[in-house]
């Protein structure tokens, strides 16, 4: 079974479809292979207008067009900071989007600490 999964590829928006592929490519390692199947739940992300929904099942990761009814975070803001958030690469990854924070341009609800397991996995073990 892959360890990423996207639902319904054919309809998926942008964001899901570069998520998709970024994680397929950053679970290559298996360090971080085995912090995906450690996490359960949906952590739901908004750029622009389009939603999509990271969804830890156990077994790897399912990347869903839209919002999910069950979220444990909620991740909202442009394309271009989301995205400077997941490319920046760790510790400089999160000091570059303390900037974002701060003009309210990213904005984050939901269980924090689950963000914090996550976020190895989004900047790439950096």
């Amino acid at each position: 079974m892959d360890l990423v999964r996207l639902d319904d590829p054919t309809n998926m928006n942008v964001l899901g479809l570069l998520l998709g592929g970024y994680l397929q490519h950053v679970l290559q390692d298996s360090a971080l292979a085995q912090r995906a199947r450690r996490l359960q739940g949906n952590v739901c992300l908004k750029a622009g207008s389009m939603w999509t929904t990271l969804c830890f099942d156990g077994r790897g990761v399912e990347v869903v067009r839209g919002k999910t009814a069950s979220c444990k975070a909620v991740v909202e803001g442009e394309m271009h900071d989301l995205l400077r958030l997941v490319t920046g690469g760790g510790v400089r990854g999160m000091a570059t989007a303390v900037g974002p924070f701060l003009r309210r341009r990213l904005r984050v609800r939901g269980d924090v600490l689950f963000l914090l397991r996550m976020m190895p996995i989004l900047t790439g073990g950096s």
